[in-house]
């Protein structure tokens, strides 16, 4: 009688899966602190890169356990086969984003204007504390950023430009971005607004910086700046250019839904009043209703009252029923004057 001796899957085949799963554990973990727990960005990427530095390694292990098993027959196929699920699966969100990889420009930082982009006078500490990118505009981008994007100008608004920050700072609470630092402009001196906003991915939590320059054309007109920068990257994969596309359209949005408040005897006041929408789906514009006020040359008619039975008996006979009483005492006095 042969006893049959248990043969073990190869060392390949049991490291390949160990791997995968390790891997797959510290994506999510990673994932789990920086988007929940504010995780260090630096410290994410390092651990992103070991995780799928990991899956590649876990690739290559379960290739080399086919091979083994395919020359001895040893077991292990189920292993081989979950490992590559696993690391294909991981590495598959990256694969996506390799033809906007190649397609787009290595850029990082996005302004409507780039001759004079929107400073970052708070976030560019945050910036150098976080080792992430300076908050110095890169020339070389201007040139890069023309041909990539060239629908991406400065944003004109025939508000002042006190309605016109209020509605950019609007337009940021609106979107959820978490505004850091404001600067109310200054007609007067032609000092512009500034309003400083951070935004973050939806999945991974990655950290962009926002800024928006509202200046002063005329007393009717100003001038709306955004920037959009990523802190951590060298390529942003087309993020920047989409969010400034984003807040633009929301932008004229608010604007197109509201209408400036204006006083009569007194300057343009920035409130500002949203469109209704009836029914139908037309809009309807509010225009702010004026105080009535009364025109003291015209008297309003009085209610006439019905008279009391009192007043009724005292008010004097009217004059048909008068005449003749009147008649009678005309007569009684040529009566007596004969006698007298």
């Amino acid at each position: 009688m042969l006893l049959k001796t248990e043969s073990k899957p190869s060392r390949p085949a049991m490291w390949t899966s160990r791997v995968a799963l390790f891997s797959a554990g510290l994506v999510l973990t990673t994932l789990a602190l920086h988007r929940l727990f504010w995780m260090p960005t630096p410290v994410a990427l390092n651990l992103f890169t070991v995780a799928y530095a990991g899956a590649l390694v876990s690739i290559l292990l379960a290739l080399a356990g086919l091979v083994v098993t395919w020359r001895k027959g040893t077991p292990g196929v189920s292993r081989v086969m979950f490992a590559l699920v696993v690391s294909l699966g991981m590495l598959a969100w990256p694969a996506s984003l390799v033809p906007a990889f190649v397609a787009l420009p290595m850029l990082n930082d996005v302004t409507t204007d780039v001759q004079s982009p929107p400073p970052f006078p708070t976030l560019a500490d945050a910036r150098a504390k976080g080792r992430g990118n300076t908050g110095t505009y890169p020339r070389p981008f201007a040139e890069l950023q023309a041909k990539a994007y060239p629908d991406i100008g400065p944003f004109l608004v025939d508000r002042s430009v006190e309605e016109t920050y209020e509605l950019v700072v609007a337009t940021l609470q609106k979107m959820k971005m978490r505004i850091v630092h404001e600067e109310l402009p200054n007609p007067r001196a032609e000092e512009p607004g500034l309003v400083e906003a951070t935004d973050r991915t939806l999945i991974l939590g990655f950290i962009d910086d926002v800024v928006m320059r509202v200046s002063v054309v005329d007393q009717r007109r100003s001038r709306v700046d955004i920037r959009s920068s990523s802190r951590y990257g060298r390529h942003d994969l087309g993020r920047n250019a989409l969010r400034v596309r984003a807040i633009a359209k929301e932008l004229a949005t608010r604007i197109e839904a509201t209408v400036p408040i204006q006083v009569d005897s007194g300057p343009r006041i920035s409130t500002m009043v949203p469109q209704k929408r009836d029914i139908k789906g037309k809009i309807d514009k509010l225009v702010p209703k004026r105080l009535k006020v009364r025109d003291p040359t015209i008297i309003a008619p009085q209610p006439v009252q019905a008279p009391d039975h009192a007043d009724a008996r005292r008010a004097p006979a009217p004059k048909g029923k008068q005449r003749p009483q009147d008649e009678r005492r005309g007569r009684d006095k040529q009566r007596r004057q004969p006698s007298e």
